[in-house]
């Protein structure tokens, strides 16, 4: 978990280098297995504000095609099939990184719904929709929705070094925690 906080403190010092370097170094150091090199460049690339969503689609597909893990050749495929709307964010392109140099992390168990769930869910879903839920303010990210209330785990590189600084001070990571300054470093 610590090697995001590692990454944003060396990505400071790739500030000069060009974005063709970065997805370079991206890729050849996914490629050798090297963790805190491709943290470090996935997080330089990210901290510019824009991405070239393309570039990014290229090097993870052929990350995930040299990669052993299922689970990230499955975040590649997600990545890819849906770039336009994925393009900015790091949520799935970071996960595929990982997951290619780490293989599976977390509770990746892949669900396989029958039509009969699916139609369940859609109806429960209506029914929610129906009640005008109140979304939590801690949801409302600015990056996934419209409407900005509270950026902690909006996922980019620079709040995910944010939630694990939020960890280590408080030992868990709840959104009932209240974030000192210092969690965020300015971009």
């Amino acid at each position: 978990m610590y090697e995001w906080l590692d990454a944003e403190d060396a990505a400071e010092r790739l500030e000069g280098a060009t974005e063709e370097e970065l997805f370079d170094g991206l890729l050849t150091s996914t490629l050798r297995g090297d963790l805190p090199l491709s943290l470090v460049s996935f997080t330089a690339l990210y901290s510019r504000g824009r991405i070239n969503p393309t570039k990014m689609a290229a090097i993870l597909s052929e990350i995930g095609t040299q990669s052993r893990s299922v689970q990230a050749k499955r975040l590649v495929r997600v990545y890819a099939s849906n770039v336009r709307a994925l393009g900015a964010d790091g949520n799935i392109s970071a996960q595929a990184v990982y997951a290619s140099l780490v293989g599976q992390f977390g509770d990746q168990a892949v669900p396989e719904p029958t039509s009969g769930d699916v139609r369940r869910l859609l109806q429960k879903a209506k029914e929610t929709l129906a009640s005008n839920p109140r979304i939590p303010d801690w949801a409302l990210d600015g990056k996934h929705t419209g409407r900005f209330r509270d950026g902690r785990f909006a996922g980019t590189c620079q709040m995910m070094a944010a939630c694990c600084r939020a960890y280590e001070h408080y030992g868990r990571l709840s959104v009932e925690d209240r974030w000192l300054p210092s969690f965020v470093r300015s971009q």
